[in-house]
């Protein structure tokens, strides 16, 4: 018994892992299926991390509440399940490229961790008051301990993104716009709303760029008429894979040949992404910081 309790504990532990490495792709994932907005992603990824984390040590040690938790453990596997089952139905009724856009890794690694994450809970609601495979006097305070370890790693490994444009992280600076216009010709022209723009620097090789290009896609769809404005770099029979991949081909770019204006433009790191205001860039936002609710309130403050 005491070997099939290691394991379910390493379960745990290696599904928080995987949730936690792929944490960006979970919440593009529930937010474009409908499921909850962005911000709700955004905690409820987490907050599953570290559930999962806490769950890893009370499989070790026995905990008055573990009887709940791994019932919602089960109906948590059960609703993903559920919901990948429904993704992968709508993708192939509506031919998107579903496949493509999470990867076959992320697709298939998901629902056989959902399907591993219903049987080990049921294993573990029928062994809930076997012996616990680790004793300790103490068992109740170490698994009230567990819980605020495992949410606080959870939240610091993987700290939230912002969803307002921080006051001090504010500036103001302006992209050389007549060299952009004497390269790309005079049909480069921001599209804005309320005199603001979202124009992003990237390039077909970059993987970064490419991972942005996710949430980009996401925020368009769901945004249509927040003017995005891409300007991109590389070689030209890189194209069609890079549209492919990302799906944004509908939204206006623009190939810039120049090199040193580019990096000059992108400040030397990419993908860069400038909020603009009456010209003026008032803020760069990291990959990992770009979402929906830091677009919205940008246009609509």
């Amino acid at each position: 018994m005491s070997i099939f309790q290691l394991i379910s504990s390493v379960f745990y532990l290696l599904i928080g892992l995987f949730t936690h490495y792929e944490s960006e792709l979970l919440e593009l994932f529930f937010v474009e299926n409908g499921l909850c907005g962005w911000i709700i992603a955004v905690h409820g990824i987490r907050v599953f991390v570290g559930l999962s984390w806490a769950l890893a040590l009370l499989s070790l040690f026995h905990f008055r509440f573990s009887y709940l938790l791994y019932w919602l453990y089960l109906l948590l596997s059960i609703f993903g399940l559920a919901i990948l089952a429904k993704s992968s139905i709508v993708s192939c009724i509506s031919n998107e490229s579903f496949l493509t856009y999470y990867s076959p890794y992320f697709h298939y690694f998901y629902g056989l961790s959902c399907l591993a994450g219903i049987l080990i809970s049921v294993y573990k609601l029928k062994t809930v008051h076997s012996k616990p495979l680790i004793h300790h006097r103490y068992m109740a305070f170490l698994g009230l301990l567990f819980f605020p370890l495992a949410f606080g790693l959870s939240y610091f490994f993987n700290p939230k993104p912002i969803f307002v444009i921080p006051e001090s992280k504010k500036t103001s600076f302006t992209l050389p716009f007549d060299s952009l216009r004497s390269n790309l010709g005079q049909g480069f022209v921001l599209k804005t709303k309320n005199e603001k723009s979202l124009l992003i620097f990237m390039s077909y090789k970059c993987q970064y760029c490419r991972s942005l290009c996710k949430k980009i896609r996401l925020i368009a769809k769901r945004n249509p008429s927040i003017p995005i404005t891409l300007i991109v770099a590389g070689k030209p029979e890189n194209r069609i894979s890079f549209f492919k991949e990302t799906g944004l081909s509908n939204l206006p770019y623009f190939v810039l040949k120049n090199e040193p204006l580019f990096w000059k433009c992108s400040l030397g790191r990419i993908p860069a992404s400038y909020f603009i205001e009456k010209q003026k860039v008032i803020f760069r936002s990291e990959p990992a910081d770009l979402n929906e609710p830091l677009v919205l309130d940008f246009f609509n403050s």
